[in-house]
């Protein structure tokens, strides 16, 4: 993954500790480009003061300088308070997705 320029690790730290990171994934097909949002870890006690939206904030950045369309992620139906955060960094619950397990 570090040698991959379609991969993006953000890693939020406080003093030498880790408290954040996200992980952004610009795929392209044929018809555009778009990112893939993955790992999105905030450490509990810090989730709601502000980590997320600077890491998202920053992959927003990112994913405009390599001229994604759009960008996708998921998550689990249950994880009610992670989806109003993606909400309030702009995403919509628009699409339906599935998963196969193997």
């Amino acid at each position: 993954m570090l040698l991959n320029p379609d991969y993006t690790l953000l890693v939020a730290k406080e003093d030498i500790k880790v408290i954040g990171s996200v992980l952004g994934i610009c795929c392209k097909c044929l018809a555009v480009s778009f990112l893939v949002i993955e790992d999105v870890i905030v450490k509990d006690g810090l989730r709601g003061k502000g980590v997320g939206r600077k890491l998202m904030e920053s992959l927003d950045e990112i994913a405009k300088s390599k001229q994604c369309a759009y960008a996708i992620l998921v998550s689990s139906a249950h994880r009610k308070a992670a989806h109003k955060f993606y909400e309030n960094a702009g995403f919509t619950d628009s699409v339906v997705g599935f998963r196969k397990v193997y």
